[in-house]
């Protein structure tokens, strides 16, 4: 169908704290390639499949908290995106973020269907994130006026 043939569904992203740790070649792709969200992907997390993702050195890390968005990569350099029902912890480094502003088109998506990872900055994510705020205000206003107007 349309929504997983042809072109892919932008999201953007922040880059996380392990970024740095990823070779370059890898960093190039992260942001190059479309990643296909494969049928191993649930209401915790979407697994991504795609060039692996490869670490200047080896990485061992502590469990720690989560928000959805984040993008952990395990030892098989395959991305995982932490969804709203994801665990609250996770020892995976972290190459990334999806912006809040962006987490609803991750819920529109399913198996199947390409991402591609857009560099954003932490002050275009706020403003993207008012823009979308402003949206929801205008949309909640119209509900309000037609309620009232069928009564």
């Amino acid at each position: 169908d349309a929504i997983t043939r042809g072109n892919p569904t932008f999201v953007r992203v922040l880059p996380a704290a392990e970024y740095d740790c990823y070779e370059d070649a890898s960093l190039e792709a992260f942001w190059r390639q479309d990643w296909k969200i494969t049928a191993q992907s649930d209401r915790y997390g979407y697994r991504l499949a795609g060039e692996a993702l490869v670490t200047r050195h080896p990485l061992e890390q502590r469990s720690h908290g989560l928000v959805p968005g984040v993008i952990q990569v395990p030892h098989s350099g395959q991305p995982i995106i932490q969804l709203r029902d994801a665990q609250p912890t996770g020892g995976y480094p972290k190459i990334g973020t999806v912006i809040e502003a962006d987490l609803w088109r991750l819920g529109q998506a399913r198996p199947g269907t390409k991402l591609r990872f857009v560099h954003t900055t932490y002050e275009d994510a706020l403003a993207a994130l008012d823009t979308l705020r402003g949206h929801l205000d205008k949309v909640r206003r119209l509900a309000e006026l037609y309620l009232l107007a069928q009564r």
